[in-house]
């Protein structure tokens, strides 16, 4: 380890690698319903845990490790998701498959093509069934398909939390470390 990064090691979590995100669209009415049910409970104990003991960063894989700013740290990982990006123009950016890395400053979405989107870039977050919408500034949509949207959801505020507090605390000449945010999502 770095230094910057720590393991999370809570195997039960969705944003272990290797995990596959990609929601089930063949599920019956009972196993979405079920689906959901553990997902608002794994949102709920993320909301705890972030609150009692703030972001505790990831360790990074070599993909994404190298992307990583020195003060930027790994919040959270999705493997195989969908991300669709609605856009006026050009389909460019819809229907991509990968893997979603969410940091303190951005989510990234590894895959065919490699996009990123600053967090503070973010005005809003919506779920709808197994999808987790995001309004950017830009008036664009992206459109994230993920088993677990509102844990995912959390994890993305913690992550926008810290980056608006390492944003105050860099504008009154204080550092701030990502463990020591987690009261404000």
């Amino acid at each position: 380890m770095d230094g910057r990064t720590r393991n999370l090691g809570d195997p039960g979590r969705s944003s272990e690698p290797g995990r596959d995100s990609t929601p089930h669209g063949r599920d019956s009415p009972d196993e979405a319903a079920n689906r959901r049910a553990v997902d608002d409970a794994r949102a709920r104990e993320a909301r705890t845990r972030l609150r009692e003991r703030g972001i505790i960063p990831v360790d990074p894989d070599c993909r994404i490790a190298v992307m990583l700013q020195p003060d930027e740290f790994l919040v959270a990982v999705r493997r195989a998701v969908a991300v669709d990006r609605r856009q006026p123009g050009p389909a460019e950016g819809r229907g991509l498959s990968g893997d979603l890395y969410v940091t303190t400053r951005r989510l990234v979405h590894l895959g065919r093509r490699s996009i990123s989107y600053d967090l503070d870039g973010i005005r809003d977050v919506v779920i709808t069934s197994d999808r987790l919408l995001l309004v950017l500034d830009d008036g664009c949509g992206l459109a994230i398909a993920v088993d677990d949207p509102r844990h995912l959801r959390v994890e993305i505020a913690a992550a926008r939390a810290a980056a608006r507090a390492a944003a105050r605390a860099s504008r009154r000449g204080v550092d701030v470390t990502a463990a020591d945010v987690g009261d404000e999502p």
